[in-house]
C-alpha cells in the first residue's frame, strides 16, 4: 500500500493521456506535490495510523484520535507535515475534535463517497481476516464510517476486506470476488445495486481500459483496483498499471498495491522500491509487528 501510494504521489491529478505518453516506470519524486522520491500521502498516513491503533486493540475512538493528530501535528507523515487531505475526512475529523458523538463523525451524504476510507481499510481487513464474514463486514462498516458513513463507502470497504480474507485463504481473484459478493449481497440495498453492479457481478474485470475510471470516487477506485489486479500477474505490473490510469494516482495505486501485496507478498516488491520509501525501516518494522498481531486471536466489537 505504501509503495503504491509513493509511486503515485508525483503524478497525482495528471490525465491518463499524459501518462500514456510518458508512463511512470519506477519510483520518482517531485511532480504534483514537490515531494522527494518515496514520499507517501494521506493514504498511507491514515493506514499507518489505523495500524498503530490496532496494535493497541480495536478502538475506533483511538483511531479517530490518531487521525486528528495526523491533521494537526503531522503524526504518521513522512516529513512531519500534511500536504494532502480529502474534504470528507477533514470534515469528519473536525466533528470529532468538536466532541460530537461517533455516529456524527463520518459524512453520510451521497457526496461523501470519496475513496478516503477505502484507502486506509487494509490494516483493518488484515486484523479481522481470521474472523467470520459477518464480523468482517461489521468491523469494516464501523471503521469506514469514522469518516465515510454513506452505505456505498461502507459496502466497498466491506467488499475489499472480504476479498482480502478470501485471497489469504487461497482463492483466486475471481473466486474471491464471487465469495465476497455472495456474503455481502444480503446487505446491499436495492437502490445501491446499480452503482455497485460492475463490482458485485465481476463485470469490471472484463471492461476495456477506456471504461475504467480512476478518480476519487470510491466505486471508481475499487473498480480500478480490481481491474488492474485481474489484468496483470505480478506486483510491479499491477501497481504501475494503477498509477498510469491517471487522475487519483496515489490512492488508486495504494488500494491496488494493498491488494497486490496480499496476492504476491513482500518479496514481489522490488527491493529498490521498498528502500526508497521515506522511513522505510520504521514502516517495515511496524508492518512486521502488525502481521504477527493479525495471526493471534483478538476481540473486535466486544
Amino acid at each position: 500500500l505504501v509503495v503504491g501510494d509513493a509511486l503515485g504521489v508525483p503524478v497525482e491529478f495528471q490525465p491518463r493521456a499524459r501518462l500514456d505518453a510518458k508512463p511512470v516506470t519506477g519510483m520518482i519524486g517531485h511532480g504534483t506535490h514537490g515531494q522527494p522520491p518515496g514520499t507517501w500521502s494521506d493514504d498511507s498516513s491514515l493506514a499507518l495510523a489505523t495500524l498503530a491503533s490496532l496494535l493497541e486493540g480495536y478502538n475506533p475512538a483511538d483511531m479517530m484520535a490518531r487521525f486528528s493528530r495526523w491533521r494537526s501535528e503531522g503524526y504518521m507523515t513522512p516529513h512531519g507535515e500534511v500536504f494532502d487531505i480529502g474534504p470528507t475526512t477533514s470534515a469528519a475529523i473536525g466533528r470529532f475534535d468538536q466532541g460530537r458523538d461517533q455516529t456524527a463523525w463520518g459524512g453520510a451524504s451521497d457526496r461523501d463517497n470519496g475513496n478516503g476510507s477505502l484507502m486506509r481499510i487494509l490494516p483493518l481487513s488484515l486484523y479481522v481476516c481470521l474472523r467470520s464474514p459477518d464480523d468482517i463486514i461489521a468491523a469494516a462498516f464501523e471503521v469506514s464510517a469514522l469518516t465515510h458513513a454513506h452505505i456505498r463507502s461502507r459496502l466497498c470497504c466491506a467488499y475489499y476486506s472480504l476479498l482480502v480474507r478470501h485471497i489469504l485463504e487461497g482463492a483466486s481473484l475471481p473466486g474471491g470476488m464471487e465469495l465476497a459478493t455472495e456474503q455481502l449481497m444480503p446487505l446491499v440495498p436495492t437502490d445501491e445495486r446499480t452503482a455497485l453492479d460492475r463490482i458485485l457481478t465481476g463485470a469490471i474485470i472484463d471492461e476495456p481500459r477506456n471504461r475504467v475510471r480512476s478518480g476519487g470516487y470510491v466505486v471508481d477506485c475499487l473498480e480500478a483496483s480490481l481491474w488492474c489486479t485481474s489484468r496483470h500477474a505480478n506486483y510491479v505490473d499491477t501497481v504501475l498499471a494503477a498509477v498510469n490510469l491517471g487522475d487519483d494516482t496515489d490512492t488508486t495505486a495504494a488500494v491496488t498495491g494493498g491488494l497486490a501485496g496480499v496476492m504476491y507478498g513482500i518479496h514481489a516488491i522490488p527491493k529498490t522500491w521498498r528502500e526508497a520509501i521515506t522511513r522505510d525501516e520504521e514502516v517495515m518494522a511496524q508492518a512486521e509487528t502488525f502481521a504477527g498481531r493479525c495471526l493471534k486471536p483478538h476481540v473486535v466489537n466486544g
